[in-house]
């Protein structure tokens, strides 16, 4: 059919130009998305690194605040509990809400917040990398519950979030963008993701170092001289490693199985934990008293903590009631008893337990006079 010449031809753009155009919306829908997820995550990030700071400063002028780790513990529990967030499973539920599109609760910010400066201050256990990817991980998926997003673009703004904190605490933006898209499934590469992340991370690294933190450099030497001499060694290193990592994985999957078997009450398997972590640094003390080396004293903790794993996971039967009967073996107070109540006086007992006294305080003047002369 014809036009006739009074008709003007109109032009629709093509479907390409159009394309085209949306892609250029949506590319800076998700710059300001990012830039806005940059900017709040980094000043939570920012409170965040000086909180932890603060803690950590308080804790060298007053060392003796260590002691409070069980009651550190048992109060996290009790937060936990009070903001009904008993089952919370830390950095995996970050995990898990990226890979299945599991939501995120808000709370879960304030909660890592408050429980990581404790751990901190007691001198508990609680690095920054899983504190930060829940803490950018929970706040992205609040707002983007706020602005109404589906599951593929939420779980692209988690990923922002997680990318903004990390950079924002360890001063990289490049690799927190590369973890945050990688950190969810090993092996696969969420590439929509990266402009967004990358986008988070320099503008909380910004907001970061606008309020005074600065990432630490950490010099390299030089490398080694590649060789067979050299190359045999990294290979054993990277076995004895490999060894190291797979037990470290299965006593962090059997610890609380074994926890729960023997103190089924949260409260009381926090102040247990606290109470071992204790005793183990105080023995890691008396090993350094002893041997005047801390490589050494370590080690040698070390390799026990292996050796008892080993056999937990081997043949649990030895350790069947094994505290029990430790303590039965070197209770000081059996001699008295076999006096009191067995009318017999057992000679070997006795030496025993002079010998321990004897022990006791010979450590203790060595003690002080280290400290006499120091």
């Amino acid at each position: 059919m014809g036009r006739s010449r009074g008709e003007k031809e109109v032009y629709q753009p093509s479907d390409r130009v159009r394309g085209h155009i949306e892609e250029g919306i949506s590319f800076l829908k998700w710059l300001l998305y990012a830039c806005s997820i940059g900017v709040l995550v980094g000043v939570v990030g920012v409170a965040f690194y000086y909180g932890i700071d603060w803690a950590t400063q308080l804790r060298g002028e007053v060392p003796r605040v260590v002691w409070l780790l069980p009651a550190g513990g048992v109060s996290i529990v009790l937060i936990y509990r009070i903001c009904h967030m008993e089952r919370d499973r830390g950095t995996n539920l970050v995990l898990v809400a990226v890979r299945e599109a599991e939501p995120m609760k808000l709370r879960t910010a304030p909660l890592i917040f408050l429980s990581t400066i404790i751990t901190h201050l007691v001198g508990g256990s609680a690095g920054r990398e899983g504190a930060a990817l829940q803490l950018g991980g929970s706040l992205a998926a609040f707002v983007g519950r706020q602005i109404r997003l589906d599951q593929k673009d939420g779980r692209v703004m988690v990923m922002c979030g997680m990318a903004a904190a990390f950079s924002a605490l360890f001063g990289t933006p490049l690799t927190a963008a590369i973890f945050a898209m990688e950190v969810v499934s090993v092996g696969v590469m969420y590439y929509a993701a990266i402009v967004p992340c990358v986008s988070a991370a320099l503008v909380s690294l910004q907001v970061a170092q606008l309020c005074g933190i600065h990432s630490h450099g950490y010099e390299i030497g030089p490398a080694a001289l590649l060789g067979p001499a050299t190359m045999v060694q990294t290979a054993v290193l990277g076995v004895l490693c490999a060894l190291v990592s797979i037990l470290f994985c299965k006593v962090m999957h059997a610890a609380p199985k074994l926890y729960a078997k023997y103190f089924p009450n949260p409260l009381v398997r926090a102040a247990v934990g606290g109470a071992l972590v204790l005793l183990l640094t105080l023995l890691a003390f008396v090993l350094y008293r002893l041997t005047g080396c801390a490589p050494l004293s370590f080690g040698l903790e070390a390799v026990g903590a292996a050796a008892l794993a080993a056999v937990y996971f081997y043949k649990k039967s030895l350790l069947d009631r094994a505290l029990t009967h430790l303590l039965g073996k070197i209770v000081l107070a059996d001699v008295f008893n076999t006096v009191v109540n067995d009318h017999i006086l057992d000679l070997g007992g006795l030496l025993y337990y002079v010998s321990a006294a004897f022990i006791m305080l010979f450590l203790t003047v060595q003690t002080i006079e280290k400290r006499r002369w120091s």
